[in-house]
């Protein structure tokens, strides 16, 4: 293993109750209606740009930038001022670091946002560079953005591991060549799937701080 790539919401970040809630306050924002029931499990494997223009289609008179507008400002403030660290981030990326190993992330959260909560934490510092969906045009459905941050690492597929909470994301990079090791998060209902496509699944980062050592 040479260098890490890491997904930042549900993975570094116990971030994903957030995105719950979060849909709910831009239904509010925008007077809409009528929801399907399961809004967050539609939404839940969407990049921003995706679930923008889908709530742009349920409000029917707003564009995607003002749904996109309306985002921003309910992240910013999160992100800035609440978002924190799962259980043993900081001391797995302290024993990467003090093994030389390389790390970047790979988030469908916009950089802006990313290096705010990254750096409030005091993470940021671990990392070569961050990488975003709309740097690349793409969701985690698609592979580009594995394909981007393994280009900037200027190493093969072999000498990576990809972290992950999410199955689609998992199974995207699985898919596509990568090694990938998973971590938990409550907010994903069938956890049995990313176990299955994954190399190594784990609870808490304690397991994979002890396999460095």
């Amino acid at each position: 293993m040479k260098a890490v790539i890491f997904d930042m919401d549900g993975t570094l970040l116990d971030s994903m109750q957030v995105w719950r809630e979060f849909r709910h306050r831009v239904v509010k924002r925008l007077n809409i209606k009528t929801v399907p029931e399961n809004l967050f499990d539609i939404l839940k494997d969407m990049s921003i740009e995706e679930s923008a223009e889908y709530f742009s289609y349920l409000a029917g008179n707003r564009s995607k930038q003002e749904v996109l507008d309306i985002y921003y400002e309910i992240l910013k403030d999160y992100y800035e001022n609440e978002a924190e660290l799962k259980p043993n981030v900081r001391e797995f990326l302290q024993a990467l670091w003090d093994k030389n190993v390389l790390m970047c992330v790979a988030t469908e959260t916009d950089i802006e946002f990313s290096k705010a909560a990254l750096e409030r934490n005091d993470v940021l510092k671990y990392f070569d560079f961050l990488i975003c969906a709309r740097e690349v045009g793409k969701g985690k459905k698609y592979p580009d953005i594995f394909l981007e941050a393994l280009k900037r690492l200027c190493l093969d597929k072999e000498d990576v591991i990809i972290f992950e909470d999410s199955y689609y994301a998992a199974k995207t990079a699985k898919e596509s060549g990568f090694k990938v090791y998973a971590i938990h998060d409550d907010y994903h209902k069938n956890p049995q799937e990313i176990i299955d496509i994954s190399d190594k699944y784990s609870i808490d980062f304690i397991d994979y701080i002890n396999m460095l050592k």
